[in-house]
């Protein structure tokens, strides 16, 4: 398909600074590689731009879902299913609940090491950006995706794109 990206985005509203900024005390405290973080991330499909919102999982314009965007680097996304395919997959997760509390896990895991969240099919009820769109691309076959989903951060997933995908563009 030549129209599937996986996005991540750079803002700077309060949310996004509060994520940018645990995400800094986690690359010190974990000696990571250190670089501006990203604060969330989508899947573009056919010009819908689709991932998590306060009211869960939805397709939106990319207008309505990066007007407040900084910095947007997009990855191509490489599947073998066609576009029916692919639009059942997306639409399986529509309307999933977001997860408010894993931002609060993930403050917890900062300075214990510790995941205290839910885990593995109990943590699909509830998605958070770097979730859904690593569970959309685990179904649409896009191997090696990252491992426990639900306990990685936007700064992981984006090491482990630049490390098994396609830089396309940065804007």
């Amino acid at each position: 398909m030549d129209n599937l990206y996986l996005v991540y985005m750079r803002s700077s509203n309060f949310t996004a600074r509060c994520i940018q900024f645990f995400m800094r005390l986690y690359a010190l405290r974990f000696n990571r590689i250190w670089r501006k973080p990203v604060n969330h991330t989508d899947i573009l499909y056919n010009d819908e731009v689709w991932g998590t919102t306060a009211k869960g999982f939805l397709p939106r314009t990319q207008e309505e879902a990066w007007h407040k965007a900084k910095q947007l680097i997009f990855f191509k996304l490489e599947t073998d299913k066609n576009d029916e395919e692919i639009l059942e997959i997306l639409n399986r997760y529509k309307y999933r609940p977001y997860d408010f509390k894993n931002f609060w896990d993930f403050i917890v895991k900062l300075f214990t090491s510790k995941w205290p969240g839910k885990t593995g099919k109990d943590a699909e009820a509830r998605l958070y950006c770097i979730e859904a769109v690593h569970m959309v691309m685990d179904e649409l076959g896009i191997e090696p995706s990252l491992e426990n989903a639900w306990d990685n951060d936007p700064e992981e997933s984006l090491t482990w794109a630049l490390h098994n995908l396609k830089l396309t563009e940065i804007r």
